[in-house]
Protein backbone atom coordinates (compact mmCIF):
# COMPACT_ATOMS: atom_id res chain seq x y z
CA UNK A 1 0.00 0.00 0.00
CA UNK A 2 1.09 3.46 -0.91
CA UNK A 3 0.80 5.99 2.31
CA UNK A 4 -0.76 9.45 1.27
CA UNK A 5 1.07 11.94 3.22
CA UNK A 6 -1.45 13.88 6.10
CA UNK A 7 -4.26 13.05 4.93
CA UNK A 8 -8.19 13.61 6.47
CA UNK A 9 -10.59 10.71 7.90
CA UNK A 10 -13.11 9.58 10.44
CA UNK A 11 -15.94 7.81 12.78
CA UNK A 12 -17.19 3.98 13.09
CA UNK A 13 -19.71 5.11 14.45
CA UNK A 14 -20.25 1.13 15.37
CA UNK A 15 -18.04 2.11 18.04
CA UNK A 16 -20.74 4.71 19.16
CA UNK A 17 -20.65 3.86 22.72
CA UNK A 18 -17.10 5.42 23.50
CA UNK A 19 -18.67 8.59 22.53
CA UNK A 20 -21.21 7.97 25.19
CA UNK A 21 -19.16 6.60 27.36
CA UNK A 22 -16.62 10.03 26.71
CA UNK A 23 -19.16 12.38 25.82
CA UNK A 24 -16.83 15.46 25.66
CA UNK A 25 -13.60 12.89 24.24
CA UNK A 26 -11.78 13.90 27.08
CA UNK A 27 -8.54 12.21 29.17
CA UNK A 28 -7.30 15.32 30.74
CA UNK A 29 -7.90 16.28 33.67
CA UNK A 30 -7.70 19.76 33.54
CA UNK A 31 -10.91 21.31 31.45
CA UNK A 32 -10.48 23.15 28.64
CA UNK A 33 -10.88 26.32 30.13
CA UNK A 34 -7.83 25.85 32.65
CA UNK A 35 -6.10 24.52 29.57
CA UNK A 36 -6.24 27.38 27.10
CA UNK A 37 -6.48 25.22 24.37
CA UNK A 38 -4.16 26.15 21.17
CA UNK A 39 -6.07 27.28 17.99
CA UNK A 40 -5.92 25.72 14.57
CA UNK A 41 -3.78 28.59 13.08
CA UNK A 42 -1.35 27.89 16.31
CA UNK A 43 -1.98 24.73 15.38
CA UNK A 44 -0.42 24.57 11.86
CA UNK A 45 2.09 26.81 13.43
CA UNK A 46 3.42 24.30 15.75
CA UNK A 47 3.52 21.67 12.95
CA UNK A 48 5.37 24.20 10.11
CA UNK A 49 7.87 24.35 13.19
CA UNK A 50 8.56 20.70 14.54
CA UNK A 51 8.78 19.69 10.83
CA UNK A 52 10.97 22.21 9.65
CA UNK A 53 9.19 23.60 6.90
CA UNK A 54 8.35 27.59 7.70
CA UNK A 55 5.72 29.06 5.93
CA UNK A 56 6.90 30.41 2.30
CA UNK A 57 7.50 29.38 -1.25
CA UNK A 58 9.50 26.60 -2.48
CA UNK A 59 10.15 24.48 -5.01
CA UNK A 60 11.75 21.50 -3.53
CA UNK A 61 11.17 20.35 0.37
CA UNK A 62 13.75 21.37 3.05
CA UNK A 63 16.24 18.57 3.10
CA UNK A 64 15.64 15.82 6.03
CA UNK A 65 17.33 13.01 5.19
CA UNK A 66 20.49 13.77 8.07
CA UNK A 67 17.48 13.54 10.16
CA UNK A 68 17.45 9.74 9.93
CA UNK A 69 20.26 9.10 12.66
CA UNK A 70 17.74 10.04 15.51
CA UNK A 71 14.84 7.09 14.74
CA UNK A 72 15.08 3.99 17.10
CA UNK A 73 16.09 0.87 16.14
CA UNK A 74 13.85 -1.58 17.54
CA UNK A 75 10.71 -0.21 19.52
CA UNK A 76 11.37 -1.73 22.75
CA UNK A 77 14.24 1.37 22.48
CA UNK A 78 11.61 3.71 23.33
CA UNK A 79 9.75 4.51 26.22
CA UNK A 80 6.33 3.29 26.72
CA UNK A 81 2.96 5.97 26.41
CA UNK A 82 -0.34 6.05 27.96
CA UNK A 83 -3.52 7.93 25.94
CA UNK A 84 -3.17 10.74 28.24
CA UNK A 85 0.82 11.54 26.67
CA UNK A 86 -0.81 12.43 23.35
CA UNK A 87 -3.79 13.76 24.14
CA UNK A 88 -4.65 17.47 23.23
CA UNK A 89 -7.58 19.90 22.31
CA UNK A 90 -7.47 22.31 19.56
CA UNK A 91 -9.82 25.63 19.14
CA UNK A 92 -11.54 26.90 15.91
CA UNK A 93 -12.57 30.15 17.44
CA UNK A 94 -15.35 31.00 14.83
CA UNK A 95 -17.08 32.87 17.52
CA UNK A 96 -14.74 35.91 17.68
CA UNK A 97 -13.22 35.85 14.17
CA UNK A 98 -15.02 37.29 10.78
CA UNK A 99 -11.89 35.94 9.13
CA UNK A 100 -12.84 32.17 9.97
CA UNK A 101 -16.08 33.16 9.54
CA UNK A 102 -16.19 33.96 6.08
CA UNK A 103 -13.59 30.69 5.54
CA UNK A 104 -16.02 27.71 7.47
CA UNK A 105 -19.36 29.28 6.25
CA UNK A 106 -21.49 28.33 3.84
CA UNK A 107 -24.37 30.45 2.10
CA UNK A 108 -26.65 29.05 5.12
CA UNK A 109 -24.18 29.79 7.90
CA UNK A 110 -23.87 26.46 8.61
CA UNK A 111 -20.35 25.47 8.50
CA UNK A 112 -18.47 23.46 5.60
CA UNK A 113 -17.71 20.25 7.55
CA UNK A 114 -15.02 19.79 4.72
CA UNK A 115 -13.20 22.49 6.11
CA UNK A 116 -13.40 20.72 9.77
CA UNK A 117 -12.17 17.73 7.91
CA UNK A 118 -9.49 19.22 6.72
CA UNK A 119 -8.40 20.54 10.73
CA UNK A 120 -9.37 16.71 12.19
CA UNK A 121 -6.40 15.61 9.41
CA UNK A 122 -4.06 17.91 11.01
CA UNK A 123 -4.78 17.24 14.46
CA UNK A 124 -4.47 13.67 13.92
CA UNK A 125 -0.54 14.14 12.42
CA UNK A 126 -0.34 16.49 15.40
CA UNK A 127 -1.30 14.11 17.97
CA UNK A 128 0.46 11.21 16.35
CA UNK A 129 4.00 13.43 17.29
CA UNK A 130 3.04 13.85 20.87
CA UNK A 131 2.71 10.13 21.47
CA UNK A 132 6.41 10.29 19.71
CA UNK A 133 8.70 10.21 22.70
CA UNK A 134 12.55 9.40 21.72
CA UNK A 135 15.52 10.24 23.29
CA UNK A 136 17.30 10.11 20.39
CA UNK A 137 16.18 13.43 18.87
CA UNK A 138 17.51 16.07 20.29
CA UNK A 139 16.76 19.17 17.87
CA UNK A 140 13.39 20.89 17.72
CA UNK A 141 12.63 19.16 14.30
CA UNK A 142 11.51 15.63 14.30
CA UNK A 143 12.48 13.14 11.99
CA UNK A 144 9.16 11.30 11.88
CA UNK A 145 7.16 11.76 8.77
CA UNK A 146 3.57 11.29 10.09
CA UNK A 147 1.10 9.65 7.07
CA UNK A 148 -2.80 8.63 6.73
CA UNK A 149 -3.27 4.90 5.67
CA UNK A 150 -6.77 5.18 5.86
CA UNK A 151 -10.05 6.69 7.58
CA UNK A 152 -12.82 4.66 9.43
CA UNK A 153 -16.29 5.37 8.35
CA UNK A 154 -17.67 8.52 9.61
CA UNK A 155 -21.61 9.52 10.61
CA UNK A 156 -22.82 12.70 11.82
CA UNK A 157 -25.21 14.07 14.14
CA UNK A 158 -28.47 15.40 12.94
CA UNK A 159 -27.91 18.99 14.00
CA UNK A 160 -25.76 21.61 11.38
CA UNK A 161 -22.96 23.50 13.62
CA UNK A 162 -23.70 27.00 13.10
CA UNK A 163 -20.52 29.31 12.44
CA UNK A 164 -20.92 31.73 15.18
CA UNK A 165 -20.28 28.59 17.07
CA UNK A 166 -17.09 28.05 18.06
CA UNK A 167 -15.92 24.27 17.63
CA UNK A 168 -13.35 21.95 19.36
CA UNK A 169 -11.16 19.14 18.11
CA UNK A 170 -10.16 17.03 21.09
CA UNK A 171 -8.39 13.79 20.65
CA UNK A 172 -5.53 11.54 21.35
CA UNK A 173 -3.67 7.99 20.17
CA UNK A 174 -5.95 5.23 21.36
CA UNK A 175 -3.79 2.19 19.46
CA UNK A 176 -0.18 1.59 18.87
CA UNK A 177 1.68 -1.47 16.70
CA UNK A 178 5.08 -1.05 15.32
CA UNK A 179 4.78 1.40 12.72
CA UNK A 180 1.35 2.48 13.13
CA UNK A 181 -1.14 4.14 15.39
CA UNK A 182 -4.95 4.78 15.55
CA UNK A 183 -5.66 8.22 16.38
CA UNK A 184 -9.76 9.19 17.66
CA UNK A 185 -10.46 12.67 17.23
CA UNK A 186 -13.83 14.20 17.89
CA UNK A 187 -15.50 16.92 17.12
CA UNK A 188 -18.03 19.23 19.12
CA UNK A 189 -19.57 22.70 18.85
CA UNK A 190 -20.33 25.40 21.81
CA UNK A 191 -23.82 25.35 21.73
CA UNK A 192 -25.99 27.23 24.42
CA UNK A 193 -22.68 27.15 26.94
CA UNK A 194 -22.59 23.71 26.23
CA UNK A 195 -19.72 21.41 24.28
CA UNK A 196 -22.08 19.36 21.86
CA UNK A 197 -20.75 16.07 20.08
CA UNK A 198 -21.45 16.28 16.31
CA UNK A 199 -18.86 13.67 14.95
CA UNK A 200 -15.83 11.14 15.92
CA UNK A 201 -13.07 10.31 13.71
CA UNK A 202 -10.56 7.41 13.83
CA UNK A 203 -7.67 7.48 11.82
CA UNK A 204 -4.76 4.87 10.68
CA UNK A 205 -1.86 6.92 10.60
CA UNK A 206 1.66 5.22 9.37
CA UNK A 207 5.07 6.87 11.11
CA UNK A 208 7.85 6.81 8.51
CA UNK A 209 11.68 8.55 8.17
CA UNK A 210 12.41 12.06 7.40
CA UNK A 211 12.42 11.44 3.47
CA UNK A 212 8.86 8.72 3.90
CA UNK A 213 11.08 6.04 2.10
CA UNK A 214 10.57 3.49 4.83
CA UNK A 215 8.39 2.53 8.22
CA UNK A 216 9.83 4.10 11.55
CA UNK A 217 9.53 2.64 15.02
CA UNK A 218 6.91 4.20 17.53
CA UNK A 219 6.32 3.68 20.91
CA UNK A 220 4.23 0.89 22.73
CA UNK A 221 0.60 2.15 23.98
CA UNK A 222 -0.32 0.36 26.96
CA UNK A 223 -3.71 2.16 28.64
CA UNK A 224 -3.63 3.10 32.13
CA UNK A 225 -6.99 2.60 34.11
CA UNK A 226 -10.76 1.73 32.09
CA UNK A 227 -10.90 4.63 30.54
CA UNK A 228 -7.85 3.85 28.90
CA UNK A 229 -8.52 -0.17 28.36
CA UNK A 230 -11.78 0.66 26.69
CA UNK A 231 -11.05 2.93 24.10
CA UNK A 232 -7.69 0.31 23.56
CA UNK A 233 -9.95 -2.72 23.56
CA UNK A 234 -12.57 -0.51 20.80
CA UNK A 235 -9.17 0.41 18.59
CA UNK A 236 -8.85 -3.46 18.71
CA UNK A 237 -11.70 -4.54 17.76
CA UNK A 238 -11.87 -1.90 14.58
CA UNK A 239 -8.59 -3.50 13.65
CA UNK A 240 -10.30 -6.35 13.60
CA UNK A 241 -13.88 -5.55 11.49
CA UNK A 242 -11.21 -3.55 9.02
CA UNK A 243 -10.33 -7.34 7.53
CA UNK A 244 -13.89 -8.03 7.10
CA UNK A 245 -14.74 -4.95 5.53
CA UNK A 246 -12.30 -5.55 2.94
CA UNK A 247 -14.95 -7.91 1.40
CA UNK A 248 -17.52 -4.74 0.67
CA UNK A 249 -14.70 -4.20 -2.32
CA UNK A 250 -15.70 -5.68 -5.74
CA UNK A 251 -12.01 -6.72 -6.76
CA UNK A 252 -12.44 -8.77 -3.50
CA UNK A 253 -15.70 -9.93 -3.81
CA UNK A 254 -17.55 -10.23 -6.95
CA UNK A 255 -21.55 -9.67 -7.27
CA UNK A 256 -22.90 -12.21 -5.07
CA UNK A 257 -26.13 -14.19 -6.65
CA UNK A 258 -28.87 -12.03 -5.28
CA UNK A 259 -26.74 -8.84 -6.87
CA UNK A 260 -26.75 -10.48 -10.09
CA UNK A 261 -30.50 -11.00 -9.30
CA UNK A 262 -30.71 -7.27 -8.37
CA UNK A 263 -28.64 -6.22 -12.01
CA UNK A 264 -30.90 -8.36 -14.16
CA UNK A 265 -34.59 -6.81 -12.62
CA UNK A 266 -32.80 -3.86 -13.04
CA UNK A 267 -32.29 -4.19 -16.59
CA UNK A 268 -35.74 -5.71 -17.37
CA UNK A 269 -37.52 -2.51 -15.90
CA UNK A 270 -36.04 -0.77 -18.37
CA UNK A 271 -37.10 -3.34 -21.65
CA UNK A 272 -39.69 -3.52 -24.31
CA UNK A 273 -42.65 -5.20 -22.36
CA UNK A 274 -42.79 -8.09 -24.74
CA UNK A 275 -38.28 -8.75 -24.45
CA UNK A 276 -37.57 -10.25 -27.56
CA UNK A 277 -33.51 -10.27 -28.71
CA UNK A 278 -35.37 -7.44 -31.24
CA UNK A 279 -35.85 -4.99 -28.63
CA UNK A 280 -32.47 -5.72 -26.55
CA UNK A 281 -31.16 -2.18 -27.27
CA UNK A 282 -34.86 -0.44 -27.07
CA UNK A 283 -34.81 0.66 -23.36
CA UNK A 284 -37.26 2.89 -21.66
CA UNK A 285 -36.54 3.95 -17.89
CA UNK A 286 -39.56 3.71 -15.52
CA UNK A 287 -42.17 6.98 -14.02
CA UNK A 288 -39.25 8.59 -11.58
CA UNK A 289 -36.33 7.33 -13.02
CA UNK A 290 -33.06 8.49 -14.62
CA UNK A 291 -29.94 7.04 -16.25
CA UNK A 292 -27.09 6.89 -13.81
CA UNK A 293 -25.00 8.37 -16.49
CA UNK A 294 -27.60 11.70 -16.13
CA UNK A 295 -26.28 11.82 -12.66
CA UNK A 296 -22.49 12.66 -13.32
CA UNK A 297 -21.58 15.93 -12.58
CA UNK A 298 -17.35 16.65 -12.92
CA UNK A 299 -14.18 18.99 -11.82
CA UNK A 300 -10.39 19.74 -12.67
CA UNK A 301 -7.96 21.60 -10.84
CA UNK A 302 -4.10 22.48 -11.33
CA UNK A 303 -3.37 22.48 -8.01
CA UNK A 304 -1.00 25.17 -6.42
CA UNK A 305 1.59 25.60 -3.78
CA UNK A 306 -0.96 27.03 -1.10
CA UNK A 307 -2.56 22.87 -1.72
CA UNK A 308 0.75 21.14 -0.65
CA UNK A 309 1.30 19.66 2.90
CA UNK A 310 4.79 19.47 5.04
CA UNK A 311 5.69 16.57 2.08
CA UNK A 312 5.45 18.76 -1.17
CA UNK A 313 2.25 16.79 -2.56
CA UNK A 314 -1.19 17.63 -2.16
CA UNK A 315 -3.06 18.10 1.12
CA UNK A 316 -5.24 14.75 1.85
CA UNK A 317 -7.82 17.03 4.04
CA UNK A 318 -8.36 18.89 0.83
CA UNK A 319 -8.41 16.40 -1.23
CA UNK A 320 -11.27 14.96 1.02
CA UNK A 321 -12.57 18.28 1.29
CA UNK A 322 -13.20 18.86 -2.78
CA UNK A 323 -14.44 15.23 -3.20
CA UNK A 324 -16.95 16.01 -0.43
CA UNK A 325 -18.06 19.21 -1.97
CA UNK A 326 -18.87 17.57 -5.57
CA UNK A 327 -20.73 15.00 -4.02
CA UNK A 328 -22.96 17.30 -2.23
CA UNK A 329 -23.35 19.09 -5.45
CA UNK A 330 -24.22 15.98 -6.80
CA UNK A 331 -26.72 14.98 -4.95
CA UNK A 332 -28.52 18.52 -4.50
CA UNK A 333 -29.12 18.71 -8.71
CA UNK A 334 -30.50 14.76 -8.22
CA UNK A 335 -32.70 16.02 -5.30
CA UNK A 336 -33.21 19.53 -5.64
CA UNK A 337 -33.48 20.41 -2.27
CA UNK A 338 -30.44 20.98 0.10
CA UNK A 339 -28.99 17.18 1.15
CA UNK A 340 -27.52 16.59 4.82
CA UNK A 341 -24.44 14.08 4.97
CA UNK A 342 -24.96 11.70 6.84
CA UNK A 343 -22.45 9.26 6.46
CA UNK A 344 -19.00 8.66 4.57
CA UNK A 345 -17.45 5.02 4.41
CA UNK A 346 -14.24 4.37 4.95
CA UNK A 347 -11.53 5.76 2.99
CA UNK A 348 -8.46 4.37 1.65
CA UNK A 349 -5.46 6.42 -0.20
CA UNK A 350 -3.93 4.16 -2.82
CA UNK A 351 -1.45 6.97 -3.97
CA UNK A 352 0.01 10.57 -3.13
CA UNK A 353 -0.89 13.40 -5.77
CA UNK A 354 1.95 15.66 -7.07
CA UNK A 355 1.68 19.16 -6.54
CA UNK A 356 2.45 19.55 -10.05
CA UNK A 357 -0.19 17.20 -11.42
CA UNK A 358 -3.64 17.40 -12.86
CA UNK A 359 -6.54 16.76 -10.27
CA UNK A 360 -9.87 15.39 -11.76
CA UNK A 361 -13.24 14.44 -9.60
CA UNK A 362 -16.27 12.51 -11.45
CA UNK A 363 -19.57 12.22 -9.24
CA UNK A 364 -22.41 9.84 -9.75
CA UNK A 365 -25.35 8.66 -7.92
CA UNK A 366 -25.26 5.16 -7.28
CA UNK A 367 -28.22 4.29 -5.64
CA UNK A 368 -31.39 5.86 -4.15
CA UNK A 369 -33.49 4.08 -1.25
CA UNK A 370 -36.49 6.52 0.11
CA UNK A 371 -34.92 9.33 1.32
CA UNK A 372 -31.11 8.51 1.04
CA UNK A 373 -28.85 8.81 -1.86
CA UNK A 374 -25.70 6.84 -1.78
CA UNK A 375 -22.94 9.20 -4.36
CA UNK A 376 -19.56 7.84 -5.37
CA UNK A 377 -16.64 10.23 -5.98
CA UNK A 378 -13.97 9.14 -8.27
CA UNK A 379 -10.38 11.18 -7.83
CA UNK A 380 -8.30 11.00 -10.87
CA UNK A 381 -4.40 12.09 -11.13
CA UNK A 382 -2.38 13.02 -14.02
CA UNK A 383 0.99 13.38 -14.83
CA UNK A 384 2.12 15.87 -16.67
CA UNK A 385 4.93 14.55 -18.28
CA UNK A 386 3.81 11.01 -19.31
CA UNK A 387 0.21 11.87 -19.38
CA UNK A 388 -0.62 9.01 -17.20
CA UNK A 389 -4.10 9.10 -15.43
CA UNK A 390 -4.57 6.93 -12.46
CA UNK A 391 -7.27 6.85 -9.64
CA UNK A 392 -5.77 7.63 -6.51
CA UNK A 393 -9.12 7.79 -4.26
CA UNK A 394 -12.89 6.43 -4.56
CA UNK A 395 -15.04 8.00 -2.18
CA UNK A 396 -19.10 7.20 -1.18
CA UNK A 397 -21.10 9.46 0.64
CA UNK A 398 -24.49 9.36 2.43
CA UNK A 399 -26.70 12.21 1.00
CA UNK A 400 -30.00 12.39 3.35
CA UNK A 401 -32.96 14.94 1.77
CA UNK A 402 -36.92 15.63 2.73
CA UNK A 403 -38.36 13.24 0.85
CA UNK A 404 -38.26 10.30 -1.13
CA UNK A 405 -35.81 10.72 -4.85
CA UNK A 406 -36.08 9.14 -8.41
CA UNK A 407 -34.84 5.83 -8.65
CA UNK A 408 -31.31 5.59 -10.74
CA UNK A 409 -30.94 2.57 -13.84
CA UNK A 410 -28.09 1.69 -14.88
CA UNK A 411 -27.47 1.85 -19.01
CA UNK A 412 -23.95 -0.57 -18.84
CA UNK A 413 -22.13 -2.92 -17.13
CA UNK A 414 -19.80 -1.03 -15.14
CA UNK A 415 -22.49 1.24 -13.89
CA UNK A 416 -24.45 -1.83 -12.73
CA UNK A 417 -21.34 -2.76 -11.32
CA UNK A 418 -21.13 0.73 -9.40
CA UNK A 419 -24.55 0.63 -7.95
CA UNK A 420 -24.15 -2.94 -6.51
CA UNK A 421 -21.07 -1.41 -5.31
CA UNK A 422 -23.35 1.41 -3.82
CA UNK A 423 -25.78 -0.63 -2.07
CA UNK A 424 -23.39 -2.23 -0.50
CA UNK A 425 -22.12 0.31 1.09
CA UNK A 426 -25.81 2.40 1.67
CA UNK A 427 -26.58 -1.71 3.86
CA UNK A 428 -23.49 -0.58 5.72
CA UNK A 429 -24.94 2.59 7.10
CA UNK A 430 -28.41 0.91 7.50
CA UNK A 431 -26.43 -1.57 9.98
CA UNK A 432 -24.18 1.26 11.64
CA UNK A 433 -27.75 3.01 12.77
CA UNK A 434 -28.85 -0.30 14.15
CA UNK A 435 -25.62 -0.60 15.64
CA UNK A 436 -26.42 3.10 17.08
CA UNK A 437 -30.42 1.93 18.03
CA UNK A 438 -31.70 4.48 15.21
CA UNK A 439 -34.66 4.01 13.22
CA UNK A 440 -33.76 2.82 9.40
CA UNK A 441 -34.70 4.84 6.43
CA UNK A 442 -38.02 4.55 6.04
Amino acid sequence: MVFFPSVMAVCRVAVRLDVRLLSRCTLSTVSSHERNPMTVEELNGKLNKLMGTPPGYRQFPPDRSHLDEELAESQDSLPIRCMKDSYDEVLIPLSTSGTLQDRYTNVMGAVRMGRVMEDMDTFAVWLCQKHISNPKVKSDVTPYTIVTAQVDDISFEYFKPKVWNDMRLTGNVVGAGKTSMEVRVCCESHIAGEWRHFTTAHFTMVARNSTNTKGAFVNKLVPQGPEEEKLHEQAMLRKKNRIQDEQISLDKNPPTHEEQQLIFQKYMKTVHPSFSMNHLDNRKLPENAVWMSSTIHSSEMHPHPQNKNHHNTFFGGTLMRLANELGWLCAFYHATTRPKLAHISKIEFRASVPIESFLKFTAMVAHVEKNFLQVVVICETTDLISKVTMTTNTFYFTFETQSGQREVFPSTYIEALTHVQGVRHFNKYKKVLQQRGLPQPM
